[in-house]
């Protein structure tokens, strides 16, 4: 082999060696570069895995704390219920203590009065038993003032001697005689006809008139007068009248007298 060739042939070895040292610098780049890559990527993972851990971690978090704020926000809608139930019930209170100062002022008056009613209640219970007593009083004096009931006379008679008569087409007038204390114009009488009917005072003309003014009774001290007292009567039907006498209103004797 020539020196030229030998020359050739390890120039060519040469460059082989050379090209396969780059080829394996390149290998051993590449596979630096792909541990790398690997230990980047392992790295990144292990980050993901981290990140995914937190974001679950503040998923869980956040669903904590919103489960927190809704039930926050329950309470807060809760309290809001319970202050506006409080200002209703605060301005029902005001409102009843309004109406409680308002009864109370009533009652005042209310009990003012009743004890102002309550004296003019007594004061009138005085005055009517006051008036009781008085007309009792009264009542006494003027049933006193008759002589006896039994002594009243009763007589219908007609003409100018006052003759007694007994039927009822014939009566011209009707007499009432007693003894008594009274004043004529206290007494009066009252006359029902046979059909229950009052006879009117315009049917006829009643007078009274005191024919005796000393009439002496045993064993009393009062002095009595004699009175009469006429009803000039209209035409009367047959059957039973009855004739009342009073003083002031006051009972004093029922008569009766029939009619033919």
């Amino acid at each position: 082999m020539s020196l030229i060739g030998i020359f050739i042939l390890y120039e060519g070895k040469s460059d082989l060696s050379r090209r396969l040292n780059r080829e394996t610098g390149k290998s051993d780049s590449l596979a630096d570069a792909n541990r790398t890559l690997e230990r980047l990527s392992r790295e990144r993972s292990e980050k993901i895995a981290t990140s995914e851990k937190v974001v679950k971690d503040l998923k869980e978090r956040i669903d904590v704390l919103n489960t927190v704020a809704l039930a926050k926000q329950n309470e807060i809608e809760l309290l809001k219920k319970i202050q506006g139930w409080q200002k209703k019930e605060l301005d029902e209170l005001a409102d009843l203590k309004r109406r409680s100062k308002e009864l109370e002022t009533q009652l005042v008056s209310y009990r003012e009065s009743s004890a102002r009613l309550q004296k003019e209640k007594n004061d009138l219970l005085v005055s009517v038993q006051e008036l009781k007593s008085e007309n009792a009083r009264k009542d006494f004096e003027l049933k006193s003032s008759l002589r006896s009931p039994e002594q009243v006379r009763l007589e219908t008679v007609r003409g100018k001697r006052d003759k007694l008569v007994v039927r009822a087409g014939r009566v011209q007038r009707i007499k009432v005689i007693f003894d008594t204390t009274a004043e004529p114009q206290e007494l009066e009488y009252k006359i029902t006809s046979p059909d229950g009917t009052l006879l009117p005072a315009g049917q006829g003309t009643p007078m009274t008139k005191i024919i005796d003014q000393n009439v002496k009774v045993s064993g009393r001290a009062q002095v009595y007068k004699k009175v009469e007292m006429t009803y000039n009567s209209p035409r009367l039907i047959a059957g039973t009248y009855v004739i009342e006498v009073l003083a002031k209103g006051v009972h004093l004797a029922n008569l009766e007298i029939r009619l033919r």
